[in-house]
């Protein structure tokens, strides 16, 4: 099947690779969001377009898609195909190619429908969760489906760990049932409305962690948010992001919640259930993202608890 392949982050770049390892399908083109300015203003490209013209696939970086319909149109592909794209596709869109456009959603359609899927499943403690080929219409995540894979979620994964499995697990299935599209033998099953559930954008306030939680609940929250945007409290005043941590067996502890205690190699935590989180993987403000004994190596000045605001 010829494709034109949609999408943006390094999720997309690893389906695209199942997709092309296939071989039984076409990228034509693949379409990506625009280059942005990173640090001191230079400009920095998507992971699909360096993965594209790194593989010689014509790429396309347009502010809006849908100013570019007789384009598409041009390109002359059977089907559309969007993973982690970030950009609304009008109904011109959907009507470019023969079979429209086929998503690579990051759960099991009904569930947790919207721009947060596997955050959220990490985030809510799931176990599980799953990636879905489905049609795209207008209305976010609302086709009919035409296949679907379940992935699981350890104790230790992180968002972009889940993203990892999701990509190997969702381009295989992509392929897969595009074959069975273009042979038609594909199925599509329309969404049991009683059991649609939504996952909004991850807001700025959720970011920030509150550790008088339940340690479960506030490592959760760190790993369904590490990478992007990632998790963050307060260290000596400044802000501190965590990308990971683990909970450290037998360390029930009476210190109040945010409270640390420094090891050697160790940098834990009391959380509001008394049990105690080891940070495995931080940042502290202008510096770089490291492990925690590393950290620790370099550090000066130990402040006894982590706090809620700026300065404190």
């Amino acid at each position: 099947m010829k494709i034109i392949f949609l999408g943006s982050p390094l999720f997309s770049v690893n389906v695209l690779k199942q997709l092309l390892s296939d071989g039984n399908h076409t990228v034509l083109a693949a379409v990506c969001q625009p280059d942005k300015k990173g640090n001191r203003n230079k400009m920095t490209s998507c992971e699909v377009k360096k993965f594209a013209i790194d593989n010689g696939i014509p790429v396309f970086d347009w502010e809006n898609i849908n100013d570019h319909v007789e384009k598409l149109k041009s390109i002359g592909s059977d089907v559309l195909v969007t993973a982690a794209y970030g950009q609304m596709l009008s109904q011109d869109v959907l009507n470019v190619a023969k079979y429209g456009v086929i998503n690579v959603h990051g759960s099991l359609l009904p569930k947790l429908r919207g721009a947060s899927p596997v955050q959220r499943a990490v985030m809510e403690g799931w176990n599980e969760t799953g990636v879905t080929i489905v049609k795209s219409v207008l209305k976010m995540d609302a086709g009919p489906y035409l296949s679907q894979a379940k992935v699981e979620i350890l104790p230790t994964d992180t968002a972009d760990s889940v993203f990892d499995k999701m990509a190997v697990v969702g381009g295989r299935l992509l392929a897969e049932t595009l074959t069975e599209l273009e042979e038609g033998r594909a199925t599509y099953t329309e969404q049991d409305l009683n059991e649609v559930t939504f996952c909004k954008k991850i807001k700025a306030q959720e970011e920030k962690i509150d550790w008088t939680q339940p340690a479960n609940v506030v490592s959760a929250r760190i790993r369904g948010l590490s990478s992007n945007p990632s998790a963050y409290t307060y260290f000596g005043g400044k802000r501190f992001k965590v990308f990971n941590c683990v909970l450290a067996d037998g360390n029930q502890s009476d210190k109040r919640a945010g409270e640390i205690t420094y090891t050697k190699k160790q940098l834990l935590v009391t959380c509001g259930d008394g049990n105690t989180l080891s940070l495995t993987d931080v940042q502290a403000a202008e510096g770089k993202r490291m492990r925690a004994a590393d950290f620790l190596n370099g550090l000066k000045v130990r402040p006894d608890a982590f706090s809620d605001e700026e300065g404190l």
